[in-house]
């Protein structure tokens, strides 16, 4: 069996804004700074991520990072996530387990289940060959696992309902022997 940790994987979440004054606000990204991924010969696939160790790595303005947020924006935004939106004390964790691993062209497919704020979910993604990594692209709609997008200033300023999750490992890191 293969564990990596955030050394050798990124699981990067990014939010978009919407709303009345959504012209004033940030679209994020975000970022485990922990989290185990386990892969074994099955092949089977599981992660798990502390819900406090996502943070905001930068807002983003037409996709691209931008200086707009200071430190004191970055906790905000921190601890609105944990204590609002995802509820860390009560859900401490957020896991993905494979159900069934597929190969095809290019790379592979992966069913599962995953448990976010006490809900499971079976999704399922294709993880694609990106030169020396493996990628793959997720979109979650929060409401599915009882998730209220934030909002504030009585709604005129939300993130969208949609968030993307991105996962990235070096081959060389994800392969089993």
């Amino acid at each position: 069996m293969r564990r990596l940790d955030e050394s050798q994987v990124r699981l990067s979440v990014f939010t978009e804004k919407e709303g009345l004054l959504s012209a004033v606000a940030h679209d994020l990204h975000l970022e485990a700074g922990q989290l185990t991924l386990e892969i074994d010969e099955g092949p089977t696939v599981n992660i798990k991520v502390p819900t406090r160790s996502l943070r905001v790595v930068t807002a983003l303005e037409s996709g691209q990072p931008s200086g707009a947020l200071t430190s004191g924006d970055h906790d905000k935004i921190e601890d609105a996530m944990r204590r609002e939106v995802l509820k860390a004390d009560a859900f401490p964790h957020i896991e993905f387990s494979s159900t069934s691993v597929g190969r095809g062209e290019g790379g592979y497919t992966v069913q599962g289940i995953l448990r976010l704020c006490g809900v499971e979910k079976e999704i399922s993604a294709r993880i694609q060959s990106d030169g020396e990594r493996y990628k793959t692209k997720v979109i979650l709609h929060q409401p599915d696992f009882g998730i209220t997008p934030y909002k504030a200033l009585m709604g005129a300023l939300k993130v969208a309902a949609n968030v993307t999750v991105e996962v990235s490992v070096k081959k060389s890191d994800a392969e089993t022997g």
